[in-house]
């Protein structure tokens, strides 16, 4: 598999969500050397979250249906 620079692909640097910690390089560690936890539960990259994505994502849909539900209602005269 090819690496994401070989490739073109700029990836935002990974960090210690605990502590803040720059993890670039740390290949060969288990846990943030800053903090101590163990990089499967804090190692995260720059952008957005996928959490922040699906919120994103519920709160646009969830505005676009009230608004055509009320111009359903102000065309169908429901609303005066």
């Amino acid at each position: 598999m090819a690496k994401p620079d070989s490739v073109g692909i700029s990836l935002p640097k990974p960090y210690c969500s605990a502590c803040g910690h720059d993890l670039t390089g740390a290949v060969t560690a288990s846990a943030c050397p800053e903090c101590g936890r163990p990089l499967v539960e804090v190692l995260t990259r720059g952008g957005a979250s996928v959490r922040a994505v699906r919120t994103a994502i519920g709160v646009a849909i969830s505005l676009a249906v009230t608004a055509l539900l009320v111009v359903i209602l102000l065309t169908t005269g429901a609303i005066p």
